[in-house]
């Protein structure tokens, strides 16, 4: 692809590598989410056999993930942002390495369309919206615990041109960047647990609670 690529007018990201730091990282993968790894991938699902037209990433935090925040690949605008019943909510960026990315199943979305994006923005909220769980009839269809952001590449020039995106912002070099630390987790409710206090007072009770595997 040549020259730069452009959304509404005025709006004109340069052709530049999503490297753009060139220190090999930022274009990984791995900075899609917090604490990324895989949980199926490209172009057969996990099973071997099943079609699969992207990469499906989890973020290892509380709650399945739901609600991690999802970041652009790379810079580049956004073509299109709305939901669909099997994408649920998603984000399509044409990036100025020539390759469209689509974010899919997310709770929200952070972005419009012809947004101006950079490395590392906010795209949106992980959840499982649209059919991330299989379709309707799946036992797994809209569940909390299949939380993920489906990431799909195509190259902007060819619509029917995917392409793994582990294997495209990946290699020895992939290495996850710092993110800042999100806030911390809500504190686990306190529920008080009934106990005799000795022999001479068997009827009389007290409660505490379980703080970091002692009591108060």
């Amino acid at each position: 692809m040549t020259g730069p690529i452009s959304g509404k007018p005025g709006v004109k990201i340069p052709v530049r590598p999503t490297d753009v730091n060139a220190d090999g990282a930022m274009d990984c993968w791995k900075n899609v989410t917090s604490n990324a790894s895989i949980s199926s991938g490209f172009p057969y699902r996990n099973d071997g056999s099943t079609p699969h037209q992207g990469v499906d990433i989890v973020s290892g935090t509380a709650n399945y993930g739901r609600g991690a925040p999802v970041f652009s690949l790379g810079a580049g605008y956004v073509v299109q942002a709305g939901y669909s019943d099997a994408n649920g909510n998603y984000v399509r960026v044409a990036q100025g390495d020539g390759n469209t990315v689509t974010y899919i199943h997310l709770l929200n979305r952070s972005v419009g369309t012809n947004t101006e994006v950079g490395v590392g923005t906010k795209i949106g909220e992980m959840n499982c919206t649209g059919y991330c769980g299989g379709g309707p009839e799946s036992p797994n269809h809209g569940k909390i615990s299949s939380t993920h952001v489906h990431i799909q590449v195509k190259r902007t020039d060819d619509s029917t041109a995917y392409l793994d995106a582990v294997d495209l912002y990946g290699g020895e070099s992939c290495a996850a960047a710092d993110v800042p630390p999100g806030p911390p987790p809500p504190e686990e409710p306190c529920n008080p647990i009934p106990e005799l206090r000795n022999n001479d007072q068997a009827n009389r009770q007290v409660q505490h609670c379980l703080i970091s595997g002692g009591s108060q």
